[in-house]
């Protein structure tokens, strides 16, 4: 019984994830429902990707690349150590952001993991100064500083968890077109599930929304991409 619970459990979260990931245009060369602006619903660059057949695409990039990238929407949270963390004072660095919460019982997990190996890769190539590991919440009723602070490093030192209100995080789940949806379970230790997309954003140093990486990308594709985009930064000449 509790095998096939948690069975249920993942088919839940994943369908969920793929579902957003599907309908927001992913593999397609063509954004789905995008305003007059070229923009998706809320005014977010739409995701119009491009996928390499053989592990890289036409730009050399191994991530899904945004064919018309466009500024990411930018943001202000409180980071699980008490200070103030906005995207727009981090031109210059490659941003990765991924939307996920502390008791999720499988993407998270996957996807943070990942992002230990990338942060080791970055400080054995000295680059982690120049990258940022962002994770923002979509269960903040949980996830306050204090579980932030507990949870997230035991992946990387190097990950930033942000939070705050549901009133300070709904505007910019909506930027990114992340609708998270709780899912009650009561008869489980946990309580409730929370759906959301699974895959990262990565910003680069002039502040657009150029990748985005499904689950399944290795912390070896991510760390090749960022080589390319900190290389092309004007100051590297």
């Amino acid at each position: 019984m509790r095998r096939l619970w948690w069975l249920g459990l993942a088919v839940v979260v994943l369908l969920a994830a793929g579902s957003w990931w599907f309908g927001a245009g992913a593999g397609t060369d063509q954004p789905t429902q995008p305003d007059d602006r070229g923009t998706g619903p809320t005014g977010a660059p739409a995701p119009s990707t491009q996928q390499g057949t053989a592990g890289t695409n036409d730009n050399g990039f191994k991530g899904m690349v945004i064919q018309e990238p466009k500024e990411a929407p930018d943001f202000e949270l409180t980071a699980a150590d008490g200070s103030t963390f906005k995207l727009s004072d981090q031109r210059g660095k490659v941003v990765l952001v991924f939307f996920g919460y502390t008791h999720c019982p499988d993407v998270c997990p996957a996807t943070l993991v990942v992002w230990k190996d990338l942060a080791q890769l970055l400080k054995d190539k000295d680059r982690a100064d120049d990258v940022r590991l962002v994770f923002v919440t979509v269960d903040p009723e949980r996830d306050t500083p204090e579980r932030l602070r507990e949870y997230l490093p035991r992946f990387s030192e190097q990950i930033i968890g942000l939070t705050g209100s549901r009133e300070q995080l709904e505007p910019v789940w909506n930027a990114y077109s992340v609708r998270p949806q709780r899912v009650d379970m009561p008869e489980s230790s946990v309580k409730y599930v929370v759906t959301h997309p699974a895959q990262v954003f990565l910003i680069d140093p002039e502040g657009k929304l150029r990748l985005l990486y499904p689950l399944g990308y290795s912390a070896q594709d991510i760390e090749h991409d960022i080589g390319l985009l900190l290389d092309q930064r004007p100051d590297k000449g």
